[in-house]
Order: structure tokens, then C-alpha cells, then sequence
């Protein structure tokens, strides 16, 4: 499933559902935030796309609008997405934006903070981002070199 976390970037939202219908067995349905979004199944990954950390809140890195006023930091938005997650799931998580494995201010980077935080619930799924500036397309899971695994 690709999960567009974001409410004021058309061309992101057009680009997550042309890459679910151009390789649908990969990356699944595309779904917007705010919107309906059905529970993973239990082997599905998640990938996140949206706009990365270039706002701060309380030294946490966050995700979300372009220029809106949407946007979450690692807890809320796990907090916010739950319960998507079917029990027992074993799938990875995958979020595309900038920066969302960078570490500032020498904090917890977005995937850190999520990673930690999802853990509690499910410390066998693992969670991958991006060190700095990314393309708007989701790379594939087997693209190792361009996704950084998030640590506990």
C-alpha cells in the first residue's frame, strides 16, 4: 500500500497511483491520508510518500504538506495510522520523503522516531527512509542503497 501523506500536492498524489497501477503487485493500492484506508494485510508493506523534514516541531522531525498545514512527527503519526496494521504483521515500512532518516539538532531522524515508537506493538517490522533529498518516485524495497533501516 502507498500512503500519501499529503493534502496540497496534487502531483504527489498523481504520481503514488500511477506507480500502484504501473506495479501494482509491489506497491499495492494508493490511499491519502484523511481519506478511508483499509487495514494492511499481514505481509503488505507500507510506503509512505510526502514531504519531508523541513519543519520542526519541539526538535522532531516531521512529514507532511508542501506548504499546508499538515504534517506529523514520528509519534503521531504512527498514533494516527494504528490502526492500519493488522495484528500479528509482518510486513516493512517504507517512508519516501526527504530527509525522513536524517538526523538534526542531534535528534531521533522521522524513521527512528517512528521505528521506536512502532516497536512497542510490532518490533519485527523494520522501517526504512531516506538520507537527504529524494526523487518523487518510491524506489522499490530491493533498491538497498537508496533506503536507510531505521534502529531501535
Amino acid at each position: 500500500m502507498i500512503l500519501v501523506v499529503c493534502n496540497d500536492d496534487p502531483i504527489l498524489l498523481k504520481k503514488a497511483q500511477k506507480q500502484s497501477n504501473q506495479d501494482h503487485e509491489i506497491f499495492g493500492d494508493s490511499f491519502q491520508i484523511n481519506h478511508y484506508i483499509p487495514k494492511l494485510s499481514i505481509e503488505e508493506n507500507l510506503f509512505v510518500t510526502a514531504h519531508g523534514a523541513e519543519k520542526w516541531e519541539s526538535n522532531n522531525s516531521v512529514i507532511g504538506d508542501k506548504d499546508g498545514p499538515l504534517y506529523y512527527n514520528g509519534v503521531d503519526f504512527y498514533e494516527g495510522i494504528k490502526k492500519i496494521f493488522p495484528q500479528n504483521y509482518k510486513g516493512n515500512v517504507y517512508v519516501s520523503t526527504c530527509e525522513s532518516a536524517d538526523h538534526h539538532l542531534e535528534n531521533f531522524s522521522f524513521t527512528e522516531t517512528f521505528r521506536n515508537v512502532m516497536a512497542v506493538d510490532y518490533p519485527q517490522v523494520e522501517v526504512f527512509g531516506h538520507l537527504g533529498d529524494v526523487n518523487i518516485d518510491i524506489p522499490y524495497p530491493s533498491d538497498i542503497d537508496r533506503w536507510e533501516k531505521a534502529t531501535l
